[in-house]
C-alpha cells in the first residue's frame, strides 16, 4: 500500500530545524543547504548547464538507466554504430575524401587503422558488459527490480541525500545521527522532495507517493549504505559540500560574501 506524510511544501528552513541543534544554528543551515542541492538557483537560466536547472537528486536521477535500455543500448545500439562507422571507413572513395590535404595533417591511413582498433574494442566491451550479474539474470533477461542500474562510480540519488543530512548533522552537531533516527529520516525525506524539484521552485515541491505505513522506514538502509565509505561521495563531501557549510555559517557570523541567498519567507529567494 502506498502512503503519504501530511504536510505542505517544505522549506530548507524545515530541513534545517530538524537537523540543527540550536535554533540559532538554522538560518545558516539552511541557506547552505539550498545552495548545495539548488546550485544552478545562482545562475540565471541561459547560464546554466544542460538539465541543472533541476535540484541536485532529480538530476542525479536523470542520467540513470534502465536495465532495458543500458542493454539495448550496448547490445545493438552502440555496436551498430561502431559497424557502420567501421564500414564507411573502408570505403575508398570516402575515406579519400576524409584524407584529402586539403583538411591538414593529422588523419591517414595510420589513424584510420587505431580508429579500427578502438571500435573492435568497443564493441568486445559492450559484448562483456551486457553479461554483467548486475544487469542480466542467469537466462540473459535483463535483471527484475524497480530501481534503475548505478554505473560504477555512480551514487544513487537517494544515499546522496541521506548522506548530506548526515554530514550536516555531524557538522552542526560534531556528531552524525545513526541510520534509525527519526528526526533525521525526516530531514532527508523532506530534503529528498526539494533536490528533487525544479532549482528555486518551491511551488512544484511534490509529495512523492510511497509504499509502507510510515514513509520514513524507508530511510535507513539509506543512511547505513551513506556510512558505508564512498570515494566519490566521500570526495565530493569533504572537498565541495563541507566548505560551502563553512562559508554559510561563516557568512552569519561574520563573515561576507554573496554565495546563498537570504530567505526569511521560506520561499522567495532574494540575493545578499
Amino acid at each position: 500500500m502506498t502512503s503519504e506524510l501530511p504536510y505542505e511544501a517544505p522549506t530548507f528552513e524545515d530541513v534545517a530545524r530538524l537537523i540543527a541543534g540550536k535554533e540559532g544554528d538554522v538560518e545558516w543551515l539552511a541557506d547552505g543547504l539550498r545552495a548545495w542541492v539548488w546550485p544552478q538557483e545562482r545562475h540565471p537560466p541561459r547560464a546554466r548547464k544542460y538539465g541543472s536547472g533541476l535540484g541536485m537528486f532529480a538530476d542525479m536521477a536523470r542520467v540513470r538507466w534502465s536495465r532495458a535500455r543500458l542493454l539495448k543500448a550496448l547490445t545493438k545500439t552502440l555496436p551498430s554504430a561502431a559497424n557502420t562507422i567501421d564500414d564507411l571507413l573502408r570505403d575508398w572513395a570516402l575515406f579519400s575524401f576524409l584524407t584529402d590535404e586539403r583538411l591538414g595533417p593529422g588523419f591517414s591511413a595510420l589513424e584510420r587503422v587505431a580508429l579500427g582498433n578502438q571500435l573492435h574494442e568497443i564493441r568486445r566491451r559492450c559484448v562483456q558488459v551486457s553479461q554483467f550479474p548486475e544487469l542480466v539474470s542467469k537466462d540473459g533477461k535483463p535483471k527484475a527490480g524497480r530501481n534503475k542500474v548505478l554505473a560504477p562510480g555512480q551514487v544513487d540519488e537517494k544515499v546522496a541525500c541521506a548522506s548530506t543530512v548526515a554530514v550536516a548533522w555531524k557538522f552542526a552537531r560534531g556528531k552524525p545521527p545513526g541510520p534509525h533516527v527519526k528526526q533525521a529520516a525526516k530531514a532527508a525525506d523532506l530534503l529528498f522532495d526539494l533536490g528533487m524539484a525544479p532549482a528555486g521552485r518551491f511551488d512544484l515541491v511534490k509529495r512523492r507517493p510511497v509504499w509502507g505505513e510510515d514513509p520514513l522506514d524507508a530511510w535507513p538502509p539509506y543512511f547505513r549504505a551513506a556510512f558505508v565509505s564512498n570515494p566519490a561521495l566521500d570526495r565530493i563531501n569533504e572537498m565541495q559540500f563541507v566548505p560551502v557549510l563553512k562559508f554559510a555559517r561563516d557568512r552569519y557570523t561574520g563573515g561576507s560574501g554573496d554565495l546563498t541567498f537570504s530567505h526569511k519567507d521560506g520561499r522567495n529567494p532574494v540575493p545578499r
